[in-house]
């Protein structure tokens, strides 16, 4: 009965062997796994700050201008509004206006062809900026531990091979 468990624990060890042998490819796709993961985050959070951009820009409001008239979203300065018949005020150029600005106020760019004017769009411009900041930490963060992982690898082998050459000096193994 022993002996059989003695033999379980042997193939533990070739397990172990396998795995290591396998690992840094394993290794490798993880890495490319949390980058591409790391990408659709960035690409959802872009989605999400443009679709409230573009839902507080399109919401009507009571401001008022110092000369009296009343103060307009980014969309209507933009398009002039829904009645006025521009073609580029269609569904997906309102989508592709706001994810440009969700992009350029998240990394921190910021062109100024598209401004807030509403006290709506500022605030969900401010709170942009800092889910910009906050993404662009999180996404150094994953980069850098990607890249230390990769790094590890690579000097656990530089480790074990020098090991290997001090074994072979050693044991007086001439260099072939």
């Amino acid at each position: 009965l022993r002996l059989f468990r003695l033999l379980r624990l042997l193939r533990l060890t070739r397990l172990q062997r396998i795995m290591e042998r396998h690992e840094e490819q394993v290794q490798q796709y993880a890495n490319i796994i949390r980058m591409v993961r790391t990408a659709l985050f960035i690409l959802w959070v872009t989605h999400v700050v443009a679709c409230v951009w573009y839902f507080a820009g399109n919401e009507p409001t009571d401001e008022v201008n110092p000369d009296g008239t009343t103060v307009q979203g980014w969309v209507a300065e933009l398009y002039g509004g829904e009645d006025a018949g521009n073609v580029n005020g269609t569904a997906p150029n309102h989508y592709i206006a706001s994810l440009y600005y969700a992009a350029m106020t998240m990394t921190t760019v910021g062109y100024g062809d598209i401004t807030p004017n509403t006290t709506a769009e500022r605030v969900t411009s401010v709170v942009s900026m800092m889910l910009g900041g906050y993404v662009f930490g999180i996404v150094v963060g994953i980069m850098s531990e990607i890249t230390r992982n990769a790094s590890y690898g690579e000097s656990f082998k530089d480790m074990e091979l020098g090991k290997v050459i001090s074994l072979l000096r050693a044991n007086d193994v001439p260099p072939s």
